[in-house]
């Protein structure tokens, strides 16, 4: 488990001066089949696979996600969960996109749902067809090996992006 002192570093070695309160947290090395675009892998894989996939511990960051699924377990549809996020437009700036102004949140969205069935359940965040263009353009800046690093307060959502060479450890703080 990480602790919150880790995380808050964390934020600060990509370039962060502004760092909010946070309750849970998450470290999470992206896998070739986290990344949607077949040019940001190094793997040669070849993955449909569009979503992050969120297992074991790290599920424990989105608690309401899994409370939600339950009340809808007699169901034989899949209910897609909205997902307010809040990105740093230092992060954004410091992966790559330009034309932002510097010390600000951006609120943007994603949706998710969790996958059960017989294999183990994990949660699946991002769908292509529904996510805000924002939260895409994020995705689009990460890369096989980066971070996705997830802060928490409550019901508040604050995603960023690590490059690999920060070589980070992984995990959840909670």
């Amino acid at each position: 488990m990480l602790s919150q002192i880790y995380i808050q570093n964390a934020l600060i070695l990509i370039g962060e001066t502004t760092i909010p309160n946070f309750n849970k947290a998450m470290i999470k090395k992206l896998a070739a089949s986290n990344i949607h675009r077949p040019n940001n892998r190094i793997s040669d894989i070849n993955s449909h696979q569009t979503h992050i996939a969120i297992t074991g511990e790290e599920m424990n960051i989105f608690p309401f996600i899994a409370n939600f699924n339950y009340l809808q377990r007699n169901t034989t549809e899949k209910t897609y969960i909205p997902l307010g996020i809040n990105l740093s437009s230092n992060n954004l700036i410091n992966l790559g996109i330009q034309n932002l102004n510097p010390f600000l949140f951006l609120q943007t969205y994603t949706y998710c749902y969790i996958r059960q069935g017989n294999q183990n359940p994990q949660i699946q965040l991002s769908l292509l067809s529904k996510d805000a263009p924002l939260f895409l353009t994020f995705r689009n800046y990460l890369y096989e090996g980066d971070y996705l690093i997830v802060l928490c307060d409550d019901s508040t959502f604050y995603f960023y992006g690590a490059k690999s060479n920060l070589n980070l450890s992984t995990g959840v703080y909670y």
